[in-house]
């Protein structure tokens, strides 16, 4: 099967298959080049034909995404800058805008809605609540055993309510500051997720803060939410508060 790549929008090749992939290893092309085979009639980004079944002939194996714009490339082609780690494409990318002194995130990525986050927002109070009550049933069940004990009672009820907060903080701190998720349960379902305002990962620090900012956005009638429907960054306050944005996987 034959293979070609765009480069500077012109068509490159044709390619055998072993040749093509060898053009791969090397890092020549990667998971956002757009490429085309001898039975599609456009060309795509190879990870989309990957996704799509037209990459048989080929092997992936080894490659790994691009934290910033996912695209496949292999491991050793991953760049550290500063603190966040690119890919060659977004590396130039990074480099142009901070010689015009322009923020990554203005101007890479696409931000999420108001109702995609919120439909996460949504599963994520689910997904809360479901650990809430298991933990409530369990101490709930030792209090009714502890009943004659009163001291041992007291002391389950203070667990209880104090696992009851800590929970939602758990839960949101731990995976939005993971590395590998950057992202809730809920915005993993909708395909969201978490950086910093360099495309950076959202580090373990700033993802507790963030829990707390959030309660801020909370008390004044929600408005702190409400604030992504008019920002152009689509930021809540607590977003503006800790320096985070969430964008489109």
């Amino acid at each position: 099967m034959d293979w070609y790549y765009l480069e500077d929008n012109e068509e490159v090749g044709p390619f055998s298959s072993p040749d093509f992939q060898e053009l791969f290893n090397s890092g020549r092309i990667n998971g956002a080049t757009a490429v085309r085979n001898s039975e599609m009639q456009m060309a795509m980004p190879l990870d989309q034909a990957a996704r799509n079944g037209l990459t048989d002939d080929l092997t992936l194996e080894g490659s790994v995404n691009c934290p910033t714009c996912n695209a496949s490339v292999r491991s050793q082609d991953l760049i550290p800058m500063d603190d966040i780690v690119l890919c060659p494409n977004c590396r130039d990318q990074y480099l142009q805008t901070m010689r015009e002194g322009i923020e990554l995130s203005e101007t890479g990525f696409e931000y999420a809605s108001f109702l995609i986050r919120a439909g996460a927002y949504i599963i994520d109070l689910f997904a809360v609540w479901i650990v809430q009550a298991v933990v409530g049933f369990v101490l709930g069940f030792a209090i009714g055993i502890a009943g004659e004990s009163e001291a041992l009672a007291n002391a389950l009820s203070i667990v209880l309510i104090v696992l009851s907060y800590a929970i939602p903080l758990v839960y949101a701190t731990l995976l939005l500051g993971n590395r590998k998720t950057q992202a809730t349960l809920g915005m993993m379902a909708l395909r969201i997720r978490i950086v910093d305002k360099r495309g950076g990962d959202c580090s373990y620090l700033m993802a507790f803060g963030r829990y707390f900012a959030a309660i801020i956005s909370s008390i004044i009638l929600g408005i702190g939410y409400f604030m992504c429907l008019w920002d152009s960054e689509r930021q809540t306050l607590h977003d503006k508060m800790v320096g985070t944005y969430v964008i489109k996987k």
